[in-house]
């Protein structure tokens, strides 16, 4: 039989038989409408909303939310949050938290959040993220835009123990994420002055934390980042001793992250110069990740620019350092940079200890770099790296050379010539990946 299309009509010599399938849950078209909506249902948004009020995070949504593809603009609050006691896992963001069973899809959000934090003597983890505080279920399709904003403070002689975990989409992650695009701007002030070696800070342009560090060993299959993409501004800043891990895709990562694309702008200035602190600053800044820890890391592009200036230990890398697993090393594979890496480090006030490591790949890497391979720089990727000694009352900086990841066989990383056949025939950059101006394209771009 034939088709054939007259002037917009369709005309065919046998009877045609359409089959629709009706949109499941309820329709969303109203703020309204939005406002009330429960953590168990199943709803889509039919039109963009335009929020006009501060918005109420939703707790532990367990139900499906399909976006559409519309958006939600206006999505804000400011927020003290007071005394924080032990609570576990406290989550902000358009969902406070997602449960296990919760899908959040084909979403668009623009946002302007802001967090302020008064802590007492206390484990809580405080996780702050766009799409949601804390990740549990699955975050997928989704784009977020705009700026979020975390201060966090103390009580008077209060000691801190709990994370904090800020991150563009997401805060801390313990389920999907996949296709998620982030251009939002994260900013972290710390100024916690009593902070333990337990508690840390992990900020990420699209997660904070992804996973748990002691699920490192053992992780549940559902639990990965894939195909995301970071374009925004990540800053971290503090004035006291910090355990501070900053990424431009995630903070830190204790679970497998795949296919990613970073062009982030990772600022972190950690400067314990107010505190008597004699424990050293810990800071890793990464293109990618400031920490991975997960099983691996493959099919990742960094063209993130570092600007690191702190106090301590700094370990700053174009695509991320690795932390050592029991069971096995670390697998990066296919990893490329672009970008630059420029970082100080000096004496704080307590410690006259200064150590930094920078690489266009790692700047710490974990005993075991033969689960390594793949690894190039490209075009003008650059590593600037200084440490600082006191002299009198005065700094003096000296250049440190660049970190080389090696193995036994000798140098992994390498100069790589970048084409479309390169990335795809010896990289594998395959499904969801394109090639576009000299650079591999996530589609979700």
């Amino acid at each position: 039989s034939t088709l054939t299309l007259e002037r917009g009509r369709i005309t065919k010599d046998t009877d045609l038989t359409a089959t629709f399938k009706e949109l499941s849950g309820t329709a969303i078209g109203t703020e309204a409408e939005l406002r009330a909506m429960t953590a168990n249902g199943e709803y889509y948004l039919k039109n963009n909303i335009a929020l006009t009020r501060d918005w109420t995070p939703i707790e532990n949504f367990a139900g499906i939310f399909d976006g559409k593809g519309f958006t939600v603009s206006g999505v804000r609050f400011s927020t003290e949050t007071g005394k924080m006691q032990n609570t576990g896992n406290k989550g902000m963001g358009f969902f406070a938290s997602i449960a296990r069973r919760g899908v959040v899809k084909n979403l668009k959000l623009s946002v302007n959040m802001e967090l302020k934090t008064y802590r007492n003597d206390t484990k809580t983890q405080l996780s702050f993220g766009a799409i949601a505080g804390v990740n549990n279920g699955s975050v997928e399709n989704c784009s977020v835009s705009g700026s979020i904003k975390s201060t966090l403070g103390q009580e008077p002689g209060a000691k801190i123990y709990g994370d904090c975990v800020v991150g563009g989409a997401v805060g801390h992650n313990m389920g999907r994420i996949s296709g998620v695009k982030s251009s939002v701007t994260v900013t972290v002030n710390d100024v916690c002055y009593n902070r333990y070696p337990a508690g840390g800070l992990s900020v990420g342009g699209v997660v904070g934390m992804h996973g748990k560090i002691q699920d490192k060993e053992t992780q549940d299959s559902q639990l990965i980042i894939e195909y995301c993409y970071a374009s925004g501004t990540v800053d971290g800043r503090s004035e006291y001793y910090v355990g501070l891990f900053v990424g431009g895709i995630v903070g830190s990562a204790y679970a497998p992250v795949t296919d990613v694309k970073s062009a982030a702008t990772v600022n972190v200035v950690c400067k314990d110069v107010k505190s008597q602190n004699a424990t050293v600053n810990q800071v890793f800044v990464g293109g990618v990740a400031g920490i991975m820890g997960g099983k691996y890391l493959k099919r990742a592009y960094s063209s993130a620019k570092l600007n690191v200036n702190a106090t301590g230990i700094v370990r700053a890398a174009g695509i991320c350092n690795t932390v050592n697993r029991t069971s096995a090393a670390v697998e990066i594979t296919s990893a490329v940079f672009a970008g630059s890496v420029t970082a100080s480090v000096q004496p704080s006030a307590a410690s006259s200890t200064a150590t930094i490591e920078a690489g266009r790949i790692c700047g710490f890497y974990a005993y075991n770099s033969e689960n390594m391979s793949n690894l190039f720089y490209v075009g003008s990727a650059t590593v600037s790296a200084k440490v600082g000694k006191l002299s009198g009352e005065d700094v003096t900086f000296t250049d440190v050379e660049a970190v080389v990841v090696k193995n036994s066989d000798g140098d992994v990383e390498r100069q790589g010539t970048a084409s479309a056949s390169w990335y795809k025939n010896e990289l594998r950059f395959g499904s969801g990946w394109s090639y576009a101006d000299g650079a591999p394209k996530l589609d979700i771009e």
